[in-house]
């Protein structure tokens, strides 16, 4: 993938905002998509507004037809983490890695982290605008997009989500 990964003036400094910033070398596609295993516990919860799923294989799935979408690369810039209790939320920007600076959307997303990994993540669906364009506005229409995802998970082609590990 072509992408930048997790950059901007943001360092991590602690290990779990470090494990949150290789997260998103991940999602950038600075890092390989196998470290996904290692940085989410195997039953992650992901909440994107009122919509709540679990699993790595899940997670996986999204950010495949994240990254279907965006032409194969997105560029996230970390510009500042908050940390509360268990939670670290991440402050930055997400664009499709080829669009003009002038376009980055602001973002923001939190990890909840337990025994060293992502347990819960919570995101919006405003944060994938660049990606997905104005049809995020409406619940309706962003329905309409995981029924998309849905379908497209199936297809025989694709290439599948590594198996999940083992207890």
């Amino acid at each position: 993938m072509d992408a930048a990964g997790p950059t901007g003036p943001y360092s991590p400094r602690s290990a779990d905002e470090a494990l949150v910033v290789q997260l998103l070398a991940v999602i950038s596609g600075d890092a390989p998509m196998t470290d996904a295993e290692r940085l989410l516990a195997p039953d992650v919860i992901s909440h994107m507004d009122q919509w709540t799923v679990r699993g790595i294989t899940v997670w996986y799935d999204w950010l495949q037809f994240l990254l279907s979408k965006a032409e194969g690369s997105v560029t996230v810039e970390v510009d500042r983490m908050v940390r509360s209790g268990d939670t670290i939320t991440a402050y930055g920007f997400l664009r499709m890695a080829n669009a003009p600076l002038a376009t980055r959307q602001e973002h923001q997303a939190t990890y909840r982290i337990e025994n060293g990994r992502i347990a819960e993540v919570w995101t919006t669906r405003g944060n994938y605008e660049m990606i997905f364009g104005p049809k995020v506005r409406h619940p309706v229409r962003w329905l309409l997009v995981l029924v998309e995802m849905a379908i497209w998970r199936r297809l025989p082609w694709r290439r599948r989500a590594p198996p999940a590990p083992q207890r």
